[in-house]
């Protein structure tokens, strides 16, 4: 199953929620009673929780093969038009959310605004993959290398300076842990409707559309023919 709900306790932390910077969490899951207890040693995994390490050698194949697939692209395989379905996805979860903590009618105008913000990189996106194909198809290398660098800087755009309220250190709108290692997601909106703060809603929904279109206006720009 592929959950792209991201949260943290892992070395990819400091690149996505800090820096703005595309990452994959890969794992086999399943119940894992010692994990952090005084029998989580080399010897129970070798001997009950992976005999002969074949799930980690697994793993490590597929790591293997994401790796062989980025550094050989022509064109860097990173879509974000499933991105942006996933993000108006996460919109309408928070604004339910939001209907019942908050009430509809003190909230509406900005998850509207927010919803028209996500499908503006929805359409940014498609466009950018098409221009890609073209490019791709007729073996324009400064083109292919002018769109890879695009597309690199795209979740960056996704990022705002001043992080989310209370914690500054995590700058990415779309992703971040709770105060655990588990996900949120529109992190600051998410904590704003958690404390019933409909001023706070409505300023972190502009700071999360306006960080949406960023985005956007980085794919669409590099979508044009040149």
């Amino acid at each position: 199953m592929v959950d792209n709900r991201l949260g943290s306790g892992s070395d990819y932390t400091v690149f996505l929620n800090h820096l703005g910077i595309p990452v994959a969490d890969f794992t086999f899951d399943g119940p894992y009673g010692v994990y952090h207890s005084l029998y989580d040693t080399h010897r129970w995994v070798a001997t009950i929780g992976d005999p002969g390490f074949l799930y980690h050698t697994a793993l490590v194949q597929l790591w293997g093969l994401l790796t062989l697939r980025l550094a050989n692209a022509d064109a860097l395989p990173l879509d974000y038009a499933p991105y942006a379905t996933r993000i108006l996805s996460f919109v309408d979860e928070v604004e339910r959310n939001a209907s019942t903590s908050i009430g509809r009618s003190a909230t509406v105008g900005a998850f509207a605004d927010l919803g028209r913000a996500a499908s503006d990189l929805q359409v940014a996106a498609t466009s950018f993959n098409a221009a890609r194909d073209v490019v791709l198809a007729r073996g324009d290398v400064p083109g292919l290398e002018r769109l890879n660098a695009a597309v690199l800087l795209v979740e960056r755009q996704l990022t705002d300076a001043d992080g989310i309220p209370n914690r500054p250190w995590y700058r990415h709108q779309i992703y971040a842990p709770q105060y655990t290692y588990a996900p949120e997601v529109l992190p600051g909106l998410t904590e704003a409707v958690n404390a019933r703060d409909a001023r706070g809603v409505t300023e972190q929904a502009m700071r999360l559309a306006s960080a949406l279109r960023r985005a956007a206006a980085a794919l669409q720009e590099n979508s044009r023919q040149k």
